[in-house]
């Protein structure tokens, strides 16, 4: 299959072929992370570039859009048997 973007497929490869394990620092939070042989074989499989943030920012922005869904919260009691505990939930005390 031909590419539709050649000349990015092509520094893509380029980058993949000559990288290493390596610590790297989080463009977000300047945390360093570890990019391990492991990670850079799945990158090479998936033909994507190394990830230029730690997993708990990449975790974030991918679970950012769900907050949207859900703006309220509300403190209701647990409705687990044998629990009276004072919870956070999406749901109001009327909803089971």
């Amino acid at each position: 299959m031909t590419s539709k973007t050649p000349q990015f497929t092509k520094e893509l490869n380029e980058i993949l072929k000559k990288i290493e394990p390596h610590k790297k620092d989080c463009q977000e939070c300047d945390k360093s992370f570890e990019i391990m042989a492991e990670d850079i074989e799945f990158y090479k499989k998936l033909q994507v570039p190394p990830p230029t943030l730690c997993w708990e920012c990449r975790l974030q922005r991918r679970l950012g859009c769900r907050v949207s869904f859900f703006p309220i919260f509300y403190k209701k009691t647990c409705s687990a048997l044998g629990h009276t505990e004072k919870v956070i939930s999406y749901y109001s005390e009327d909803n089971p």
